[in-house]
Formats: C-alpha cells, structure tokens, sequence
C-alpha cells in the first residue's frame, strides 16, 4: 500500500466517522426520550461500524472481455481526455515534491503522540492508587477519593478508595458496586479502549473528541439505568450516592469512573432517576432500529466508494442454456442502452462544450471592448490632467511676472530715493565746498595779516635793536 492509498484511507475514515457522528448526535435526544440511555448507548456502536465498513474492499464488477460492457468499459477509459502536455513540461521543469508521505508521516506522528499521552496518563493514574489489595471481589486503594472506578480495559478491575465504607453507608455500598458490576457485564471497559484509540488515530477530528465525551456520559445513563432497574426502591440512596462522589477528584482515561468533577452532568442524572424506565417491548423496537439503522449506515459508508471492475476472459463450451442466452441478451441490450446513452450524453457535452466555447469568446470580446474602453478613459483622464497641468504653470508664471514687477517697482522707488539721497549730497557738498572757499579766502586774508604783523614786528624790534646799540655806543 503506498502513502497515497494510506492517505486516501485516513480521509475517508474521517469524513465517515464525521457524517455517523453528526447522525449520532441528531438523534440522541429522540432516542433518550423515547428509548431510554440503554438504547441510546447502544446507538454508538454505529460510529466504529460504519468506519470500519468504510474500510472494507470495495464491490467487484467482473465483466468477460469482448462483451458489449468491457467495450462500454474500455470506450469511457478512452474517452477520457488526453493528459495535456504543459502540465508535463510545467512538471518536468519544476522541482518534484508530493507532499503526501509527509502528511502521512505527520499524522503517524500525532498518533503516536497521543497513544504515548495516554499511557502516560493511565501510569500516573495507576501509580496515584498505590498498592492494591484485593478485598472481596474488588481491590483497595492506599488513596483516597480515586474511586469507585473500574480501572483498565484488557484486564479491568474495581476499585474502591481506602475510605470506601466511611464515605458510603452499607446500601450505598451495594448499588456503587452494582453500578461498577453493570459496566463489567456490559463491556464497558473494552468500549471505552476502543474509544480512547480512536481518539488517538482520528486526534485531527473534533468530532472524535466530542464523541468520546458524550459515550462517556450515556455509559454513565445506562448504567444509572441498569441499577435502578435493578434496585427500583433505592433511587433516594443512589442519588445521595452520586452526590458523593462529586468529592473524587481524579479519573484515568482507561476507567469506567463515577463521573465526580468531570464534565458529565449531575442534572440529568439526578433527573433521570425520577424518570419511568421504558417498558421492555419499547426498549426491544429501539434496539431493532439500533440494529437497522447501524447496518443500513455501515452498508452505505461500504457502498459509497467507487467499484472496482475487473475484466476477465470467460470460456464456454457447448451451447448456453436459454436462461443465459436471455440474461445474456438482456445484459446486452442493457449495455446498448448504456451506450447510446453514454453516446447522447457525449453529444449534450460537446454541446455543452460548444455553447461554453461561444460563451468564452463573447466574453473574451467584451474584455477586449472593455479594456479599449479603459484605454480610452484612460487617455482622455491623462488629456484632462495634462490640461490642469498647464493651466497650473501659466497661473505660475502669472504670479512670477507679478512678483517681477512688484521687485521691479521696489528697485525703481529705491533707485528714486538713492537719487534724491545723491542730490542731498551734492548739495551738502556743494555747500561745503563753498564754506572751505570761504574758509580759504579767511585764512588767506589772516595769514596776510599775520604776516603784515610779523613784518611790523620785525620791524620795530630791529628798529628797538638799533636805538639800544645806538645807546651803548657800540659801532654800527
């Protein structure tokens, strides 16, 4: 078998178990309501049987060669179109990858995941009960509050916790060891290994899960409904019971357990024992429909995969006896019918074909059309962009050639104040200059003067030089 066909199997399991599941589940409150947990119970038994019915070989068709039905055969394997020859060189170009044994091996690998899970799970379990002691039918555990249960599936056993006769009365006692009783004649305890594989063979499917939840809580139902068939003036004692074990905190995964903090609830129990059990020819039509209803899915799930048609060559001596010659006519006229119909069908798919061809070239066409429509907006939304692009610049440059000629205006006004500022100056020059002639012509006329006195100076003081020497006698 190569991973493909294992491949192909494990989807199939899935979508077969998905399908029982969700009829399961649809027609569980009927069948509590009118056929009791008894039945209900029983009802699960179409899962695991439809799965595995999926999983049987698959019908054989055996056709003799040269029969009009091999021909039909042999004309529909030829009909079937030719493998395209890019899909080839796309194949060959590109690197080969399946991705399927990975997904096999990925799925293998989350199995085993799960089964070393619950191994895990049921050692831890085994070893919180410590040192079992058989007592009377059934083993003590060294711990508390870790029953009552039946622990295992191949080799089960009940368990009671080493506080079992002070938390329950001597009555109590009697319908708890009942209850564990029930669930060994029932076969729960393999029932519940089979479920617990599941859950790690279909770990990818939700539905498993949810299953194994809610066959958990109707084995819980039916074995309710066992002892208090059993015991039917005890409801009162195996209420108080129950609300017991509420305290037990732990629970194995390989256990038929009383349920204490997990999720079954404790309503519908408690309600279900104030409730009239079915009489026994009710519960007997709801075992029959069980029976009915899980045959008739597991020969659907069976009948759902596509036959197998073998062809054989079949030799026949001597004439055929006219009950052979009439099948063998009416299987021949079957297989004309077929053909003519395999050959009008043929005609409406190249029909089909033909009116598919002219839909695609209209709509080819109308792509073409709208794509030259699209270029045509295209460029008149370019047009009118390019437009407002050149309105844009002249606007520009208006407001340049305006800041031009305020710049403009600016220059000249200063221009005309450096030039009246220039005139100021001229004149303020001219002004200067004339009081520098001015000054010139004063200090000309002083310096004569200075002069004239310096002269007159000279004058008297050799004229005072000549009267002293004249004084003294001195010769000139």
């Amino acid at each position: 078998m190569t991973a493909s066909d294992l491949m192909l199997l494990v989807v199939r399991a899935n979508l077969v178990l998905a399908v029982a599941v969700g009829l399961i589940l649809a027609l569980r409150p009927l069948m509590l309501r009118r056929f009791g947990a008894r039945v209900t119970y029983v009802l699960w038994a179409l899962a695991p049987l439809a799965v595995l019915a999926s999983l049987l070989p698959a019908r054989r068709i055996v056709v003799a060669a040269g029969s009009m039905a091999s021909r039909i055969v042999e004309n529909q394997a030829a009909a079937l179109p030719a493998p395209s020859l890019v899909p080839k060189a796309v194949s060959l170009a590109a690197p080969l990858f399946d991705p399927v044994p990975y997904l096999v091996g990925a799925w293998a690998l989350g199995a085993l995941v799960c089964l070393g899970l619950l191994a895990w799970r049921q050692h831890s379990f085994g070893r919180a009960l410590g040192t079992l002691r058989r007592e009377a039918g059934v083993y003590r555990a060294e711990a508390t509050g870790v029953g009552p249960a039946v622990v295992g599936a191949l080799r089960p056993r009940i368990v009671v916790p080493a506080d079992f006769e002070a938390r329950f009365g001597p009555e109590e006692r009697e319908v708890v060891l009942a209850h564990e009783q029930a669930h060994f004649r029932r076969g729960d305890p393999l029932a519940n290994g089979v479920v617990a594989l599941g859950q790690c063979l279909f770990w990818l499917n939700p539905l498993a899960h949810v299953a194994a939840h809610y066959v958990r809580l109707d084995q819980e139902l039916a074995c309710d409904a066992a002892v208090i068939a059993r015991f039917p003036g005890a409801r009162k004692r195996y209420a108080e019971a129950m609300l017991k074990t509420q305290l037990a905190p732990m629970a194995a995964p390989l256990a038929c357990y009383w349920p204490g903090r997990s999720a079954h609830p404790m309503k519908r129990r408690i309600a279900m024992l104030k409730e009239a059990a079915p009489a026994g020819p009710r519960r007997a039509a709801g075992l029959a429909l069980v029976g009915v209803l899980s045959l008739g899915v597991a020969a659907a799930a069976w009948a759902a995969q596509p036959a197998r048609i073998e062809t054989r060559i079949i030799t026949i001596t001597g004439p055929a006896p006219p009950e052979v010659e009439a099948a063998r006519a009416q299987a021949d006229a079957a297989a004309v019918e077929a053909e003519a119909q395999r050959r009008s069908a043929a005609v409406a798919r190249d029909a089909a074909d033909a009116q598919r061809r002219d839909a695609e070239r209209q709509r080819q066409h109308l792509e073409q059309a709208r794509i030259v429509l699209d270029g045509q907006a295209r460029d008149q939304e370019r047009t009118a962009k390019l437009a407002e692009l050149r309105l844009a610049m002249a606007e520009q440059r208006r407001a340049q050639a305006e800041i031009r000629r305020g710049l403009a205006e600016q220059s000249a006004a200063a221009a005309e104040k450096a030039r009246g500022q220039s005139e100021i100056a001229r004149v303020a020059a001219e002004q200067a200059r004339v009081a520098v002639e001015s000054a010139l012509r004063d200090s000309r006329v002083s310096i004569r003067v200075a002069e004239e006195t310096r002269a007159a100076v000279t004058s008297a003081v050799l004229s005072a030089v000549a009267d002293e020497l004249d004084r003294q006698g001195a010769p000139h």
